[in-house]
């Protein structure tokens, strides 16, 4: 934070800021109760699970998981850095912008200058490959090109290019006045024994693109088999360029988008598979860097439709990774279906040996996201044996139970009794079982944690709000600390103890300005627990019994922990002072069972 803006500024202003009034400059609001709700503006979606909370002065999407104060939704919503979001924020309350320090415009001035001169350089990069295509040296690349069908206006559009050699793209930047730290940090070149080289050399060249249009990263494809010589070369992760965060041609989604409404995205795994989609006419599709989809590539791709076909080579669409990457689609909201190519060709095979008709034809025969997994699911088992009949059905009803839609249930059922031969009562017997035990598939599987680790969570997000908003006094609790290990948790818990020494009342939303923004989504949860309970006094009473039973699970681990040591110790005084501890504990444990 520039040290010109104080947090006593940004409180202020914050106060001035009705994050309910400026989130009505950009969508629709409806009021529901105490809170307001909206359509999230930061990923697709027909329902309302965007919260506004006028009170607090905070936003919190139920459906991605993004939260912050009015600050953040500006930074995010007009995609402008922090000080450009206070000084908008400032023009709309009507109050100047605090006088920053020359240090202070300098650095936000530095970093802009930093990332727009990578930006170019990268541009630059770009340009020298896609020259080198068209130059003798590019010859064999560009045979290559046209031998699989690439138009020139292909080439064009996705800024195909060549690298020719070691040195020519070094000495073509240093001529542009790059230095080498700046090729490095951009990821253009490597680096050995003191010199830097292009480590994309004699590969076809595919530009990486953002949605804003700027070359980030490149692709480099190997023409001709060699020994140790990789076929695909990436740009690694740089402050431009993060592999899990983007997808290969979003640029020319986007661009198409603004022409036509886009129903549906189609996620491939290759460089060439996308070129030759589009070229078929499937303008909405991008490729993925790799199989296993993250979390940021599923809320990218919601921002421009809600179902999603996964067209991965035969290999790739079962294994693990791949499923789990698409059900991590899933779990952001979007509809995932499968698309199952003929004879294992891939999607430029396709089209080119049975016509983009064909291709269409596999998108119509494509399965949920569900069929698939079972279908995956069945080949895992000898389904010709009784015991392996038994063992898919066990599986497969795990996977039923993940379905939000109760109707679902039913259907999936009666095929697994169809195929195993199970009464359809037993197979909904073990499909209640397992429902007891788990939470429904919109709150499942958004962390990796166990089921445990979730029920703590939510238990300790409890107490921090209790405490954040004075609901009940600090020092009441401090018998609980050692039960928060989350990072973000014990950075909260950092700063209720600054406020405490300094006598000031907590301010629940500067924490999104004084903490991290990789917290920004935990800070939120943080303060959304309210919604849950029915009134102040219930969430206090129910605080204050996960205290107790927090307290009093500490205390067993302690006896048991010490009985233990007790039951070893061959000192005799050492034994005398455990014993003496363990009986102190073993009071107080049931004294306070007593109370309750």
């Amino acid at each position: 934070m520039p040290s010109g803006i104080t947090p006593e500024f940004l409180e202020d202003l914050k106060s001035r800021c009705d994050i309910v009034r400026i989130a009505q400059k950009y969508m629709p609001v409806e009021r529901k109760g105490s809170r307001f709700w909206a359509r999230c503006p930061f990923h697709h979606e027909k329902t309302a699970s965007f919260m506004l909370d006028q009170t607090s002065q905070f936003y919190h999407c139920f459906g991605c998981g993004v939260s912050g104060d009015v600050i953040g939704f500006v930074r995010a919503i007009e995609n402008v850095d922090f000080f450009d979001a206070v000084r908008l924020l400032c023009e709309d309350a009507n109050i100047p912008m605090p006088e920053l320090k020359m240090n202070d415009v300098k650095d936000i001035e530095d970093r802009k200058k930093r990332k727009d001169r990578l930006l170019r350089l990268m541009k630059d990069t770009a340009n020298f490959y896609y020259k080198k295509l068209l130059e003798e040296e590019g010859r064999a690349a560009l045979t290559y090109l046209q031998n699989r069908g690439v138009t020139p206006e292909s080439r064009k559009a996705f800024a195909l290019g060549y690298s020719p050699d070691l040195s020519s793209l070094v000495k073509a930047l240093s001529q542009h006045g790059y230095t080498e730290e700046e090729m490095i940090s951009a990821g253009v070149v490597g680096s050995k024994n003191g010199r830097v080289y292009d480590f994309l050399t004699d590969r076809l060249i595919y530009p990486i693109v953002n949605s804003f249009g700027d070359v980030i990263a490149f692709g480099g494809r190997s023409l001709e088999k060699k020994p140790d010589f990789a076929k695909y070369k990436n740009t690694g992760d740089t402050p431009l360029f993060n592999k899990k965060q983007n997808l290969y041609a979003i640029n020319l989604v986007k661009a198409y988008k603004r022409e036509q409404t886009v129903e549906d995205i189609i996620v491939v795994e290759g460089y060439m598979d996308v070129i030759a989609l589009h070229q078929a006419g499937f303008r909405n599709t991008v490729a993925s860097m790799g199989t296993a989809l993250t979390k940021e590539q599923a809320r990218m791709l919601k921002r421009y439709a809600d179902k999603v076909y996964i067209c991965y080579d035969g290999d790739a669409a079962g294994q693990k990774g791949a499923i789990r990457g698409m059900e991590i689609l899933a779990e952001e909201g979007l509809k995932v279906f499968v698309v199952s190519l003929p004879d294992g060709l891939d999607p430029d095979e396709l089209i080119k040996e049975r016509g983009k008709e064909a291709y269409r034809k596999a998108l119509s025969e494509a399965l949920p996201l569900v069929d698939f997994k079972l279908l995956a699911l069945k080949k895992e088992f000898d389904v010709s044996s009784v015991d392996g009949k038994r063992q898919y059905a066990l599986a497969a009803v795990k996977v039923i139970a993940l379905q939000s839609e109760p109707i679902m249930h039913e259907s999936l059922l009666r095929r697994i009794h169809e195929e195993t031969g199970f009464m359809m009562v037993t197979l909904q017997k073990n499909l209640d079982q397992i429902k007891q035990n788990q939470k429904p598939e919109a709150e499942l599987l958004v962390e990796e944690r166990s089921a445990e680790e979730d029920k703590n969570t939510d238990l300790l997000r409890v107490l921090l709000y209790v405490q954040l908003y004075g609901l009940i006094p600090m020092d009441e609790l401090s018998n609980v600390r050692a039960a928060f290990t989350d990072a973000c948790h014990l950075q909260i818990l950092s700063y209720l103890d600054a406020c405490c020494e300094a006598a000031q009342k907590p301010q629940p939303t500067m924490l999104f300005e004084l903490l991290d923004p990789s917290y920004a989504n935990e800070i939120g949860a943080v303060l959304s627990v309210d919604r849950t309970f029915s009134s102040t006094e219930q969430m206090v009473s129910y605080a204050k019994d996960v205290q107790k039973r927090l307290v009093q699970e500490y205390l067993e681990k302690a006896i048991n922990a010490l009985s233990e040591r007790a039951t070893h110790e061959t000192d005799p005084e050492v034994r005398k002072n455990t014993l003496s501890e363990l009986v102190a504990l073993k009071k107080q444990l049931r004294l306070m069972k007593l109370k309750t």
